[in-house]
C-alpha cells in the first residue's frame, strides 16, 4: 500500500496545511492518535480505493485497527454490483449500533457506488 506524503498533493488533493488543521482537529476530538477500522466490499475498483483511502486516513494521522471497539473511525467503502455485497454492508452496520451508543464520538462512514443509489442514501 502506498502512503501518501506531504508533499505529493497531487495525489490526495490535499495541502500540507490542510493536513495540519486536519490533524490538530482529530487530536482535540481524541487525544492520542486515532485509530481507523476500514473495510472494503465489493469490487475490485473498492480495493485500489480503499488503499487510496487509508492512505489519505495515515497522512492524516490515523493508525488502523481490526477492532470496532478501539476504532474512532469506522469507514466502509461499498458496492452496490452485487447484492450479496450490500447485504453484508447493512449487516455490518447494524452490528455497530450497540457500539455508538456507548461510544457517541465514534464516527461511521460509508462511501462508494452504493451510497449513490436513491433508495439508500
Amino acid at each position: 500500500m502506498e502512503i501518501c506524503s506531504l508533499e505529493n498533493k497531487n495525489k490526495t488533493g490535499l495541502d500540507g496545511e490542510a493536513v495540519r488543521r486536519a490533524r490538530t482537529l482529530l487530536t482535540e476530538r481524541f487525544g492520542a492518535r486515532p485509530l481507523a477500522l476500514t473495510h472494503f466490499f465489493g469490487c475490485q475498483q473498492n480495493v485500489a480505493d480503499g488503499e487510496h483511502l487509508n492512505g489519505i486516513l495515515s497522512l492524516l494521522g490515523f493508525g488502523f485497527t481490526d477492532q470496532v471497539q478501539e476504532a474512532d473511525l469506522v469507514l466502509f467503502n461499498t458496492c452496490a454490483v452485487r447484492e450479496s455485497a450490500e447485504d453484508r454492508v447493512w449487516g455490518h452496520i447494524g452490528a455497530l449500533k450497540n457500539e455508538k451508543r456507548r461510544r457517541p464520538s465514534m464516527i461511521i462512514a460509508i462511501g462508494g457506488c452504493m451510497t449513490q443509489r436513491t433508495e439508500v442514501a
